[in-house]
Order: C-alpha cells, then structure tokens, then sequence
C-alpha cells in the first residue's frame, strides 16, 4: 500500500511515523516519478482535503474530462463516429452503447 502525501503540518508527521511503525511502505511526497503536473494535482487535491477547500477544478469538469477519453478510447478501438447522449449519459459509437472491452 503507498500513501501519497503533502507535508504541511506536524499531526501529517506523527501520522507518517505511526505508518511506518506498521511497515508499511510512504511515499512523503507527491513525487512518484510522475510529470510535474500530475503531481501538482494531486499535492492540490491533499491539500483541499484537508482544508477542505474547493479544489482547482470541480467534479463536473473532472466527469466531463473522463467522458472525453472513453470518446477517445472507443473512436480508436472502433473506428466509427462517437457521440455522447446525454440524456442517457453513455458513450455510442456508431449510434451504439459502448461497453468498452
């Protein structure tokens, strides 16, 4: 299990401490050898949880964002036009449900 974490204040600290007393493999920072900007998104996201505070970006943008790559994914696999009903709220590529693989 690997927490991933922001350093801010001194209970974060003593939480890290008790962790590794379980053996448990932390990680302290939010670099995982990810790119700078994925871990800028997620040292936010800590962030906000804790202040609970919004974040950057709300649910919806992250769901319409989410949308946008199963477009993408099922445009690739299929080859035919996609859309989105939003009635429905499902992906349809060639006028069909897309269930993925």
């Amino acid at each position: 299990m690997i927490f991933i974490l922001c350093i801010h204040n001194h209970d974060v600290i003593q939480q890290l401490e008790l962790l590794k007393l379980l053996d448990m493999k932390v990680t302290t920072s939010t670099n995982t050898g990810s790119d700078p900007l994925t871990s800028s998104h997620i040292c936010n996201w800590m962030e906000r949880v804790h202040s609970r505070k919004a974040t950057n970006a709300d649910v919806r943008a992250g769901y319409n964002h989410s949308i946008a790559c199963v477009m993408a994914n099922a445009a690739y696999r299929t080859g035919l036009k996609v859309t989105f009903d939003e009635a429905r709220q499902e992906v349809l590529a060639g006028g069909q449900p897309w269930k993925g693989f």
